[in-house]
């Protein structure tokens, strides 16, 4: 049986239960292989999800419904979202990640997050991976639910009820969000922020309209096809509508995501042979964004040259549509006093997008004449097609030595299957000496070592290396949307982005005592980066290119038990980055953080306080649209009780009715000033859950 990730050393599990995060060493979860020692923090919760992001070097960034997750100044495609072993990538290729959404809707049984590149077993996590677990199904009949209410008339319900006998057994369940527009820490409702160009405001009386309606829906059934064998299937669904994108200059309008999947273990097949599993996946994701919400499509706005040619709801709108297939083959091996995992995977995804826009039709003419433009190609039915192979292997070398070393290779093609003449003519204007191709064969290989050293019972040092790649996306290669002012271009000439890195670091475990102290270094040749094209005669437009930057930092996270009731928790993260195309610091790196809290719980009663403190971040790179952004202290407070099953929860954020925004990721444009859009201010929170 291949060891549970408590079994390595430097690996810390934590049980969450509220949002002061206490931390447990040493909690036995589910099996998973051994390629994340020291590196990763898996989260098991009957709460938020999102508690697991709270740990060092992982900033999540959060706005209504949406959750877009920094990992060490790595983010989005850098980053691999898993569920339940199967991979997911969304339709949406603006920055709103499908992953991080479906995580924040779900009811997770447990979160594991890597940090850097040290998870081999599937493609793509070039800076880390978050995978979301489901829990078993249970063997009895078994039921929980959950109500929040807050402030600003967030409303978050969820039902799960499961039943089953030994040899069969069913779990279904259901979660809803919704909430009003929130305000920020100086009472303006986060729709109100001026943007620099009006024309992008939203609308008055948007702020009276939802922020976001989310419905997500699952059923997973299993059955024991032996004694050692089980078979499961799963189907999800993701609902949400009236989504709104302050950090962008349109919203979505609708989301839909459809998954499924299924897989057969057979476990003790004999000696040798501890395990084999193979898995099935597939999904399908919709997305429809534009601005309808938006001045841009404001019939009474006296600032638009086009609005008596506004015959629709809109100015612009964006059709996004992905299918997603997969398989893997998984096998354990035990090979003496070591652990063998080995596999085969393979996935193709296929991703086509469109948009409507009103535009200038007589380009130079006075007066100037407006018309729709539609269906016209986006994401070119873009096909990506990988097939990896991967080895990790653990074992000790001695009596107070173990190493866990791992390997991977991918072959992987991309073809843009629906690249019109139109679009080639497109490209030409910004690649004029370059041709086109419609299709892309790359080919990489990834590979880690980490060796752990017990100094002493209550200390280890570990010591890690490793080498990982990703591929371009297909938005970043072939889109394209000519628009009002600023077009769309990608670049069809990306290449992987292969990243080195080190990790050095110590866990001193005694008694209630448990700290960890690390430090990174990382080089990412190929770095893909958004920059701003400005060709001779055309228009300007936001595209990629690579890089080379590195980036390095420390972390420290920290858990003292004071009393069987009392504990507490320090976190302190730093990331820096520099892009050495440029020389300037890399753009999209989150400042120093840190955090404290205590927790007080006697299993009846619990109480807390953290203290959330983010610093100035003055590195910043100008060319990118980033600027200084100023620190902040939040405090937030929590209070409840547990009595026959039921939990009563208060929380309050933000005490002091802080105004801040949190520091560049995710907020900025290339070719374009954006918003800063504020962070809630003072909320008060209500939770009721139910356990039978």
């Amino acid at each position: 049986m291949i060891p549970p990730p408590c079994c390595y050393p430097g690996l810390v599990c934590l049980l969450l239960l509220g949002p002061f995060l206490p931390v447990s060493a040493g909690t036995a979860v589910a099996a998973e292989p051994p390629v994340a020692a020291a590196a990763t923090a898996s989260a098991q919760t009957d709460g938020d999800p999102r508690e697991v992001f709270q740990r060092s070097g992982v900033n999540s960034f959060d706005k209504g419904a949406l959750s877009n997750i920094v990992m060490r100044g790595y983010q989005r495609e850098n980053l691999q979202f898993i569920f339940d072993g199967a991979l997911y990538a969304g339709a949406a290729p603006f920055r709103t990640d499908a992953g991080p959404v479906l995580i924040n809707t779900g009811v997770p049984s447990r979160i594991v997050v890597t940090k850097g590149p040290y998870n081999l077993t599937l493609p793509g996590a070039l800076g880390g991976s978050v995978e979301m677990k489901s829990a078993d199904n249970p063997k009895r009949l078994s039921a929980r639910t959950t109500f929040s209410y807050n402030t600003f008339n967030a409303v978050d319900g969820s039902v799960v009820a499961g039943f089953g006998t030994q040899r069969a057994d069913l779990s279904l369940g259901y979660r809803g969000r919704s909430s009003g527009v929130p305000e920020a820490g100086d009472g303006v409702p986060l729709l109100r922020t001026p943007y620099p160009n009006s024309n992008n405001n939203y609308r008055p009386g948007a702020e009276d309209q939802q922020m976001y309606t989310v419905h997500h829906a699952w059923i997973k059934g299993g059955v024991d096809t032996g004694s050692d064998s089980r078979l499961e299937l799963s189907y999800a669904l993701l609902y949400g509508e009236e989504v709104k994108v302050p950090t962008q200059n349109f919203d979505v309008s609708e989301e839909q995501v459809h998954r499924a999947q299924g897989q057969w273990v057979v476990r003790n097949i004999n000696r040798l042979v501890q395990e084999l599993k193979l898995q099935a996946w597939g999904s399908y994701a919709r997305t429809a964004a534009d601005d309808r919400w938006r001045e841009t499509a404001d019939p009474a706005n006296s600032k638009l040259p086009y609005r008596s040619f506004l015959t629709r709801n809109y100015a612009m709108s964006n059709r996004f549509e992905a299918v997603m297939v997969g398989a893997r083959a998984v096998t354990g091996l035990e090979i003496g006093s070591g652990q063998l995992q080995a596999g085969v995977d393979w996935y193709q995804r296929s991703w086509s997008g469109s948009y409507s826009s009103l535009l200038r039709s007589n380009s130079g003419a006075t007066p100037p004449v407006f018309a729709y433009r539609d269906d016209q190609t986006q994401i070119p039915d873009v096909t990506t097609q990988n097939i990896g192979l991967f080895v990790t292997f653990g074992m000790p070398l001695a009596e107070r030595l173990r190493a866990v070393v791992a390997a991977r290779g991918d072959l992987s093609r991309i073809d843009a299957d629906g690249l019109t003449m139109q679009q080639q003519l497109y490209f030409s204007n910004y690649y004029p000496t370059q041709g086109l191709p419609g299709g892309r064969d790359f080919a990489d290989w990834g590979a880690n070592a980490q060796l752990f050293y017990q100094v002493r019972p209550e200390l280890e040092l570990y010591l890690k290396a490793g080498r990982a790649n990703r591929l371009p996306d297909p938005h970043e290669l072939y889109s394209s949307q000519v628009r009002q002012g600023n077009n769309l271009a990608g670049n069809p000439f990306l290449r992987q982005t292969v990243l080195h890195q080190g990790d050095i670091g110590a866990v001193w475990t005694a008694g209630g005592l448990r700290a960890e102290l690390l430090a990174f270094y990382g080089t990412a040749t190929d770095f893909i980066l958004p920059v701003r094209l400005s060709p001779t005669g055309f228009a300007v437009a936001r595209s990629a290119a690579n890089i080379d930057a590195d980036i390095w930092g420390i972390e420290f996270d920290g858990t003292m038990q004071l009393t069987p009731q009392l504990k507490a928790v320090a976190m302190v993260s730093y990331s820096e980055g520099r892009n050495n195309s440029n020389g300037r610091p890399l753009a999209e790196i989150p400042p120093l953080r840190g955090r404290l809290a205590l927790r007080y719980d006697n299993r009846r009663f619990f109480a807390g306080i953290s203290e959330v403190l983010v610093a100035r971040q003055n590195r910043f790179d100008p060319t990118l649209g980033e600027t200084s952004q100023p620190g902040y202290l939040l405090t937030n407070l929590q209070l409840g009780g547990r009595w026959n099953g039921f939990m009563l929860s208060v929380d309050l954020t933000n005490l002091f009715d802080v105004r801040y925004v949190m520091p560049l990721y995710y907020q900025r444009d290339p070719v374009a000033e954006t918003a800063r859009i504020p962070e809630n201010g003072r909320t008060v929170g209500f939770r009721l859950s139910y356990r039978y």
